[in-house]
């Protein structure tokens, strides 16, 4: 601010002659009309910095749509994008750069492991928490093998979503929902073929 200040101050001569009161008070409104200006884009960057930017993919258009209305109902969260099936996952990934991508497990095109993979090579920043019907430990551990940050099963999600999301945003690796958690430390190993 005072670098400002001290532009407009260095630059009086340009002011209009209107007396020495007039002149101050002419420097005193374009300051006072400066301070608010950068103080609102400040407080936007600010802002827009701490948001959580969300895509959403998966194949069920009504599951999305929930999943939206969810996350929207977040001040600190803002949905980017929308996919319906894994390639679309691997191509938002590369185009809206996400913090955080909820994937499905079963989709067309590239399954929910097949992305996170491919989404790991492209942009391995983004965080990729799993959002499954499926509470199945063979679904579990292989969007988790294959480098998803986190699990949670859609009957849970009203619930969990928000903090799930929140969490694996913020660097928690292998964060698991508790139907998903009790699904991978009760059942038996997966069988190998």
């Amino acid at each position: 601010m005072k670098g400002i200040l001290g532009l407009i101050l260095l630059s009086h001569r340009n002011i209009p002659d209107c007396g020495s009161l007039g002149r101050s008070v002419y420097l005193i409104e374009i300051t006072k009309y400066l301070e608010k200006t950068i103080s609102k884009e400040w407080s936007k960057r600010v802002y827009m910095s701490q948001q959580i930017r969300v895509v959403i993919v998966d194949d069920h258009l009504k599951t999305r749509e929930g999943i939206k209305r969810l996350l929207v109902a977040a001040k600190d969260i803002t949905v980017v994008g929308e996919g319906a099936n894994g390639m679309e996952a691997v191509e938002l990934a590369q185009s809206h750069n996400p913090d955080v991508m909820l994937l499905d497990v079963e989709m067309p095109v590239l399954r929910g492991y097949e992305a996170v993979r491919l989404i790991r090579d492209v942009q391995p920043g983004i965080k990729v928490l799993a959002v499954s019907s499926y509470h199945d430990r063979l679904y579990i551990q292989g969007m988790l093998d294959n480098g998803a940050n986190g699990y949670i099963t859609k009957d849970e999600a009203p619930e969990l979503l928000l903090e799930a999301v929140r969490s694996v945003s913020k660097g928690n690796e292998k964060w698991m929902s508790p139907r998903a958690l009790k699904y991978t430390h009760n059942a038996p190993p997966p069988q190998q073929p």
